[in-house]
């Protein structure tokens, strides 16, 4: 990042030089502290010098400001995408800048702050899958392979990269199986199970690992890959002092008919194929250990039913919103091969 940062008092002469050894042709100007000022281009010198006769004077004399800047890496690489620009710095509440965001990051993931270093992840593992017989019958859904690696460890994958090492898996159906290839794979990594002799729903399940879940954890499910900020996630569930945080995708349908709006036996309007849009459920949450205090203490319980009555208790639910190209679905046949596309 440093080769892409030059103080406002470096001289045009010298920001030309860096400009030159970049394969990005672009610098950031920042002040002392790193907050960044402006950017340059080669094009930005040479209509300065056009200007002014020569190039006799510093970075803060030609550089262009405001520059693009953003917050968060998606948002980066939605800038990039729509202004067609080559990069741009990550910066912090501050405008300091921490990163430079190209093209090539789109793989890349965030690293969660220290202090969300000890959040454990739950993942739902213990289904039959029944949706994707034949399948399931030979392989747990947690194992079936998308582009050659099973679903199930590409979800958990996420989170070991961006810092996140501590998983409890929830285990019923091929348990053996299950354990087994997690023991011996993804080294570094610490995995607790709990098995399920009856389904009990994911409420139902987090409430036999209690004594596990001491502090803020998150919850996810095993066949769904959600592409999500996860230190993002977290700081957002923290800033809004919320007990449970929902991710919501934002989903579009088309309905393939001319809808006709009524006024009673009149019609009031006609719309042909209108799209509705709807936030959905992702089944990825964060949660904090106090909802323990809503759980029945027998029972199937769902997520669901939790949000029910923590809304009922006036307590905090929050949704972090993502769009629907975030979120793929593996439960079903048909998206198996969309989602072996598009991670390929």
């Amino acid at each position: 990042m440093k080769n892409y940062l030059v103080n406002a008092s470096t001289s045009i002469q010298d920001v030309l030089t860096s400009l030159e050894s970049l394969q990005q042709k672009i610098v950031y100007v920042v002040d002392a502290n790193n907050k960044v000022l402006g950017s340059i281009t080669d094009g930005d010198i040479r209509r300065f010098a056009m200007k002014k006769g020569n190039i006799a004077s510093t970075a803060a004399d030609c550089m262009h400001s405001p520059c693009y800047v953003c917050h968060s890496l998606k948002d980066g690489l939605r800038l990039i995408k729509e202004r067609k620009i080559v990069n741009i710095p990550l910066v912090n509440n501050e405008n300091v800048i921490i990163d430079i965001i190209s093209e090539s990051s789109h793989n890349a993931v965030t690293r969660v702050n220290s202090e969300f270093k000890g959040v454990k992840v739950v993942m739902m593992a213990g289904g039959k899958g029944e949706r994707l017989y034949p399948y399931t019958s030979v392989l747990p859904k947690p194992l079936i392979p998308i582009s050659g690696i099973p679903i199930a460890e590409r979800i958990l994958m996420r989170f070991k990269e961006a810092g996140l090492k501590s998983y409890v898996l929830s285990l019923n159906y091929k348990k053996n199986l299950i354990k087994t290839y997690f023991d011996d794979s993804m080294e570094d990594c610490s995995f607790a199970y709990i098995e399920e002799n009856e389904p009990l729903g994911t409420g139902g399940s987090l409430r036999l690992m209690k004594h596990l879940l001491t502090d803020t954890f998150i919850v996810i499910n095993c066949d769904m890959l959600i592409d999500v900020d996860i230190n993002e996630l977290l700081s957002y569930h923290k800033n809004q002092n919320a007990d449970l945080t929902m991710v919501a995708a934002n989903k579009k349908i088309e309905i393939p008919y001319g809808v006709v709006n009524l006024d009673g036996d009149e019609i009031a309007s006609l719309e042909e194929k209108p799209t509705i849009e709807k936030y959905i459920n992702t089944g990825m949450y964060v949660v904090n250990p106090s909802v323990f205090d809503y759980f029945p203490e027998t029972a199937k319980f769902h997520m669901t039913d939790l949000c029910d009555a923590l809304l009922s208790k006036n307590r905090k639910v929050c949704a972090y919103k993502i769009e629907n190209d975030d979120y793929m679905d593996m439960g079903v046949f048909s998206e198996l091969k969309n989602m072996s596309e598009k991670v390929r």
